[in-house]
């Protein structure tokens, strides 16, 4: 489609759920149908995809580890684990990263993988972010001067107001 000389493109997801397999009634078909087009949305835009009650088990799983992340952050759980970096030129450790690490009291290791975009997407990124940098910069202040840390961000961590402080 042409509009004012620009080029439109659209593409449509959608979220399909199926009385009365998947709910009872339209409020829990509506979310329902609503957790399914979440589902493609993060996998697959533009297509479809039908409702199965395992994308209610991830949405909850999902909300339990935002609970959790959030508790951990104000228990001060986390921990950081210090990756060397090495001068291939002069074979010598010149730094290190920083990288964020969270062992959950019942689910061993959670992987970064697995938390971080939790963290990104509950707005919980900015808290971790803050606290990485500290932690690093306080232990880091510890060692030999010409030993570098290097922290990594979030973009989010750069839009933020609360890290200009």
């Amino acid at each position: 489609m042409t509009s004012a000389g620009y080029h439109i493109r659209s593409s449509v997801s959608i979220g399909i759920a199926i009385g009365p397999e998947n709910g009872e009634n339209a409020d829990d078909l509506l979310m329902a149908a609503d957790l399914a087009l979440y589902a493609v949305k993060g996998t697959n835009r533009g297509t479809f995809q039908f409702y199965n009650a395992a994308m209610n088990e991830d949405i909850n799983e999902r909300r339990q580890l935002e609970v959790d992340l959030r508790e951990a952050l104000e228990r001060n759980e986390l921990e950081l684990y210090y990756q060397p970096v090495i001068n291939v030129r002069h074979s010598d450790v010149s730094g290190f990263e920083a990288l964020a690490r969270w062992r959950h009291p019942v689910k061993g290791m959670v992987p970064p993988a697995v938390f971080i975009p939790i963290a990104e997407d509950s707005g919980l990124i900015v808290r971790l972010g803050e606290w990485a940098l500290m932690a690093a910069c306080r232990n880091a202040a510890r060692w030999p001067e010409e030993l570098k840390i290097a922290v990594n961000l979030s973009p989010v961590q750069f839009t933020a107001r609360t890290c200009s402080r």
